[in-house]
This record gives C-alpha cells, structure tokens and sequence, in this order.
C-alpha cells in the first residue's frame, strides 16, 4: 500500500510470534485445493487488494498537497474535486485474470498451493505489527533468519515475486494523481482555455512523461525505488516464516519460464489498469479545475 506522511490513524493492533504460528496452523489445516498456477499467483500476489488500495489515491493525495500548501506555496485555492472509487479493483483483476490466461499453462509445483496459502498467513501476521512490535522483535527475528540454510534461496525469491513491480505501480499512481491536483490548482486559467482535447493532450503528455521517467527522478513521498526495494523486504520477511519446502516450492514456481512470464504479465496487467484508471481520474480532476470559481 501507498505510505503517505503519518495522518491521524493510531497503530496497527500488535500481533507477535503466537499469532503467527497460530494463523499459519490453522492454514496447514484447511483441506487440500486443485488449484492452476494463475489462481495460485493471484493468491500470493494478492494483486486485487493492492488496486483497491489505490481506490483512496485522490483523497488521500489531495489531503497531503494541503499539509504541503504553506511551505511549498501552492496556490490557497479550493481544491478541485477528486473522483471517489477511482481505480477499479474488480475490472482490474478480470484483466489480470485475463492476461494470464493468455500466457498459457504453467506447471504448478508440488506444494505451491500450501506454500501459497501459508505465505499468506505469514504476511496477514505481519502486518498486524505494530512499528514498536518490528523494532522490539527485529534482532531476534534477524538472527533467526540468519541462521536458516535457505536463506540465500528466499533471498533470491523475494525480488523475482511481484511485490516490487506492484509497489512500484501503486507509487506511480499516487505521483500522478499529485501531478493533476497540484496542476489543477497552479494552472487553472490555462486549463479554463483549454478544451477537452487539450486536456486530453495534457494527461497523455503526463501519463507518457511519468512511465518514461527513471524511478531515481521520483521526489517524496512518491518514490518509486524506495516504495520497490520496501514491498520486496517485506515480502522476505514473511518468507522468512515458512518452511524450507514452502520456500523451495514457490522458489521452483518464480524460476520457471512458466512462472517468470506469468508474473510479467500479472504487473503488466495491473500497469495497464491503472494507467487506464489513472487517465480517468486525472481528466476529471483538470476538468473540475477547468470549470472552478476563482483562480
């Protein structure tokens, strides 16, 4: 998910090493599932809960060009109105779904769809960590994950998931949605003389300018590296809770031509709904500025 400035949201519930175990027990006893290696990707990926995050982009990105108003000096205008449920999860996953489908068959390894189910488990724990929590239990759970034989085997896993290319999306969506509020606010005469193809023109210039710039131009808190090299840590820290067959299973899946592609096209896939999203939410946002009192 998207990590703006702190807001006013306390921390997560804390959840330590019990309920973890506790969680990956109750998985280990759900009854075995047939499952295709596109219903198993998905299922580790979990790219539908990752576009729907996107879904209070406008919102939240609008909040903070606010904070950033004095010390920037963006215009004290009003905001121009953002569009609620920008980015739709459920289409976006029929076209994933869809682009999988299109990479043909891949063999699913045995144990992936147990590896999958427990990696969840693992990474649902996690997250219920309070930053105090991390910080308190890191050594020890450093030193566990040290001292594991498969360690360099989770190292390599973890960047070839697709967690980094999801973060790396997510982030491109929030630059772009601060790009066409703030233009919105700062450029708002210009874009009263513009007419609908004009901001056509503007939102595909900035779609274009923003997929073709290198993450390392990327200012916070939209950084697209940062946000990556982030989602792929994490991703090895649940890792760091399986087995070493669950690891040897999903390691032997990511390797694979079969499941090197279908990750490929699983973030090509999300990339291409929110580009398609994003040029939505971005053309309604120049044209509510467009037709706005004042400026």
């Amino acid at each position: 998910m998207i990590e703006l400035p702190p807001s006013s949201a306390g921390p997560s519930r804390a959840a330590g090493p019990c309920a973890l175990l506790a969680a990956m027990v109750l998985v280990a006893a759900l009854p075995a599932r047939a499952d295709t290696a596109d219903t198993l990707l998905i299922r580790i990926e979990r790219p539908e809960a990752a576009y729907a995050d996107m879904g209070n982009l406008p919102t939240e990105v609008a909040r903070f060009v606010v904070r950033l108003r004095s010390r920037e000096g963006v215009p004290d205008d009003p905001l121009p109105s953002v569009p609620a449920n920008a980015f739709d999860a459920a289409k976006a996953l029929a076209a994933q779904r869809t682009a999988l489908a299109g990479t043909g068959a891949a063999e699913a390894p045995a144990g992936l769809s147990a590896a999958a189910d427990r990696l969840a488990a693992a990474e649902a724990a996690l997250e219920k960590l309070s930053p105090e929590r991390i910080e308190a239990e890191g050594p020890d759970m450093e030193a566990r994950y040290a001292a594991r034989p498969d360690k360099a085997a989770i190292e390599r896993l973890a960047p070839l998931t697709a967690a980094a290319g999801i973060a790396s999306e997510q982030t491109l969506a929030g630059k772009r949605i601060e790009w066409a509020i703030r233009t919105a606010l700062v450029e708002r005469e210009p874009l009263r003389r513009a007419g609908e193809a004009g901001i056509a023109t503007i939102v595909e210039d900035s779609l274009r300018a923003t997929r073709e710039a290198s993450p390392e131009d990327d200012e916070p808190p939209f950084q697209r590296g940062p946000a990556a090299q982030t989602a792929t840590l994490r991703r090895e820290m649940a890792l760091a809770q399986l087995a070493p067959e669950d690891v040897a299973a999903l390691l032997a899946f990511y390797e694979s031509d079969g499941g090197r592609a279908k990750r490929d096209a699983l973030v090509a896939a999300f990339a291409a709904s929110s580009d398609k999203d994003g040029r939505a939410a971005m053309t309604e946002i120049l044209r509510a500025a467009k037709g706005a009192p004042g400026g």
